[in-house]
């Protein structure tokens, strides 16, 4: 695809930080956390990948109050403070439902969002309205998908139509699947060929290139870490490679 749809900038190399929290059960702290790591390390036009529900975790107790819309404000002061795009999940309490919503803020004020589709857990199965709508927003001249964690199990949901260059997955992975997580991103990679971005608040974050090999795996015990998404290498691999174009039509029924 590789297209500016209203991006005002676009980038050959795009730096793309991923980002745990060690603290991410403490709302409060993490945020902290987030900030310092950006005040260290933050570049402009930078984009930063916080992991799925990046203020809680999977620590949320039965009867315990979620809000979530003060991380849209924590989103946006970073974006212009920073001079960076930044994005990740939380629950967020709207309209008397409960979403797993991922929320993306750009330096020239764009934001876009999409709620996870397929719940996972009890706590979700009993208390989460799933998503229904794809989000595919431009950036830096490079298109991007979105799934959060468990949607990665579901090629339909992640397919690539033509219209996207790198699908990014939020996730909360224990290291228990980390077999099953590589296999998936890999497979979604290929069979995409898309490059798969792939940040997680357990752990061992990275990345596979649009030929279905890692090419970047998060340093153990690193709170951030930087990965250079090289636009040019996905325009020269698909134009060796070009499979979408024997794409089939489909239309998932909701």
């Amino acid at each position: 695809m590789l297209v500016n749809v209203l991006a005002k900038k676009i980038y050959d190399i795009m730096r793309i930080a991923f980002v745990q929290s060690k603290n991410q059960e403490n709302g409060e702290v993490a945020i902290e956390d987030i900030r310092e790591m950006a005040c260290r390390h933050a570049l402009p036009d930078d984009f930063w990948l916080l992991p799925e529900v990046f203020d809680t975790g999977w620590n949320l107790r039965p009867g315990e109050r979620i809000d979530g819309s003060q991380n849209i404000g924590f989103l946006r002061q970073m974006a212009q403070e920073f001079g960076i795009s930044i994005g990740g999940s939380f629950y967020l309490a709207e309209d008397g439902c409960i979403h797993n919503r991922f929320y993306v803020v750009t330096p020239d004020g764009s934001e876009y969002h999409c709620d996870k589709r397929h719940l996972f857990g009890d706590f979700e199965l009993m208390n989460v309205t799933p998503g229904d709508t794809m989000l595919t927003f431009p950036l830096g001249g490079v298109v991007f998908r979105v799934v959060v964690c468990y949607d990665l199990r579901f090629p339909v949901w992640c397919r690539n139509s033509d219209d996207y260059d790198a699908l990014i997955c939020i996730s909360q992975w224990p290291a228990s699947r980390q077999q099953d997580r590589s296999l998936l991103l890999a497979a979604r990679a290929l069979e995409n060929v898309s490059y798969v971005l792939n940040c997680n608040g357990l752990g061992a974050s990275m990345v596979y290139s649009p030929d279905g090999r890692i090419d970047f795996l998060m340093p153990k015990g690193s709170d951030v870490a930087f990965y250079e998404l090289d636009v040019e290498r996905l325009r020269k691999y698909r134009a060796g490679h070009p499979h979408l174009r024997n794409i089939d039509k489909f239309e998932i029924m909701m």
